[in-house]
């Protein structure tokens, strides 16, 4: 009986002793004091608990990390029963001091508060926060603390705010975001849910994203994007449409393995004012062009494209960093159109352009088939000369261009039944567009140079009839010599 009592005392002692340990203020200043110690090392930021009040089925406390962000809490739960009821209270003033903590680079303040509900095998979580000045609300069901159920709904945000929140370049002026998401089972392999994405009124900051991209400029772009996505167990499929003063891409089925990081999709590529890409080709443009194809992006880019807009055919194949380009049937006009060349020959091009993206030099090999000399300054000065049109000829031939960073220089051969053309070396210097090309012309076995100089939007052509005059010459003196020996 002695044991008994003598152990009913020592129980009622311990369970005392943790009652004050646990719940009495003196507890409380105890706890508080090793759990500040604790967090502050473990966090790497000054830690502050204050005030820390855990009583019998109800709690405060205040976490000051650093000195201008906060975290509150307070509620009641039910030892016995495992049961939480909760509200929170986050207010961050300074994201940057908490890099420590969060391992990344954040900026700015972050307001959140909501409210817990439940226990471990149910638990409910609201919330609601300011994120770059944005209206948003979210709901959470836990099942074991694992993620069930998610509702998320983000209305006006401010897309440069939240680049400035995650410390990322000011690649936009303005845009808002407005996004809602619906995810049912997030853990499990019925994993399934609905999401949308609307940016209204955006506009890309043009020199900021010329930066990011190496380029040497960009004008401004204003944008809208749309994008509607049924999420499928690991994959999320999506219909998306980005419409811009730069180009209009339609996605009307992607799919993104969320396994394998990889995105499949057909587009629809719309360049309708080649002029506002000239910074990307880096020469002038015009007119417009439209693909159709596939991509697929996963440890690198593979498209497959193909366009009719320029008489022909384009078949475009990209590998990573690797281009190849197939022209078929293409009306050398509306090439050189594209390209603000002048008009000058008329004709459809066969070849193939291999191009390397990072170097941007590349081949071009191509066939000329049903040449013709269109009306210019340079048929005119070749009348004048050896009074031949040459706008009656038709043409064939071929064209191999190096194409460097530089310049383009080019092998051009052209053959009719009475003509030959050829320069082996054609220059265009990419950054001035200036040429500079020496075009050999023979008719009926009469040779001269045209001499083309300037730029290739106003090129300066004169002709040097040096040699069809020696050979004249040579001609009229050989008869004139076998009429005295005679």
């Amino acid at each position: 009986m002695r044991w008994l009592i003598a152990l009913g005392l020592l129980l009622v002692v311990l369970i005392g002793s943790l009652y004050l340990l646990a719940f009495s203020t003196f507890g409380n200043t105890l706890i508080a004091s090793i759990a500040q110690k604790k967090m502050s090392e473990a966090l790497h930021v000054k830690a502050t608990l204050d005030p820390f009040i855990l009583r019998p089925g109800r709690f405060e406390l205040s976490l000051q990390l650093d000195a201008d962000n906060r975290i509150d809490l307070s509620g009641r739960f039910n030892l016995w029963l495992d049961d939480l009821d909760l509200v929170y209270q986050v207010r961050f003033e300074w994201l940057e001091t908490l890099e420590p903590l969060t391992k990344i680079k954040l900026q700015g303040p972050l307001q959140l508060s909501g409210s817990a509900k439940g226990d471990p095998k149910a638990l409910h979580v609201k919330g609601q926060s300011d994120l770059a000045k944005s209206t948003t609300r979210f709901e959470v069901r836990l099942h074991d603390f694992s993620p069930e159920h998610l509702t998320l709904s983000s209305q006006n945000l401010d897309l440069p705010a939240l680049l400035h929140l995650l410390h990322q370049p000011h690649y936009l002026h303005q845009g808002t975001l407005q996004l809602d998401a619906t995810i049912e089972a997030l853990s499990s392999s019925t994993r399934q849910g609905a999401l949308s994405a609307t940016i209204k009124n955006g506009v890309l900051d043009g020199p900021s994203a010329a930066e990011a991209l190496s380029l040497d400029r960009m004008e401004d772009a204003a944008f809208v994007f749309d994008a509607q996505s049924t999420l499928e167990v690991s994959h999320l499929y999506t219909r998306a449409l980005l419409d811009s003063s730069l180009m209009r891409l339609e996605l009307p089925k992607a799919d993104y393995s969320i396994d394998t990081a990889t995105l499949e999709t057909p587009f629809v590529l719309d360049l309708h004012d080649l002029s506002k890409l000239a910074f990307v080709a880096k020469r002038p443009l015009q007119g417009a062009l439209r693909f159709e194809g596939e991509m697929r992006h996963d440890k690198a880019l593979y498209v497959e494209a193909s366009s009719t807009d320029l008489g022909g055919s384009i078949a475009l194949k990209l590998n990573g960093d690797n281009a190849r380009v197939t022209l078929q049937g293409v009306d050398t006009l509306k090439l050189l159109h594209t390209l603000t060349y002048p008009k000058l020959f008329s004709s459809t091009l066969e070849g193939t352009l291999d191009y390397h993206l990072p170097s941007r030099a590349g081949r071009l090999e191509g066939a000329i088939k049903e040449g013709r000399m269109m009306p210019s300054v340079m048929s005119k000065l070749i009348w004048q000369t050896a009074h031949y049109d040459l706008t009656k000829e038709r043409f064939f031939g071929t064209l191999t261009s190096d194409i460097d960073a530089h310049k383009i220089q080019s092998d051009l051969s052209l053959q009719s039944g009475t003509v030959r053309l050829s320069d082996k070396a054609l220059i265009i210097e990419n950054d001035s567009q200036k040429i500079h090309s020496d075009l050999h012309v023979t008719i009926n076995s009469n040779p001269f140079t045209l001499k083309i100089r300037g730029t290739t939007q106003e090129p300066k052509i004169s002709i040097d009839a040096s040699e069809m005059l020696e050979k004249t010459i040579g001609n009229e003196l050989n008869k004139l010599m076998n009429k005295l020996l005679k």
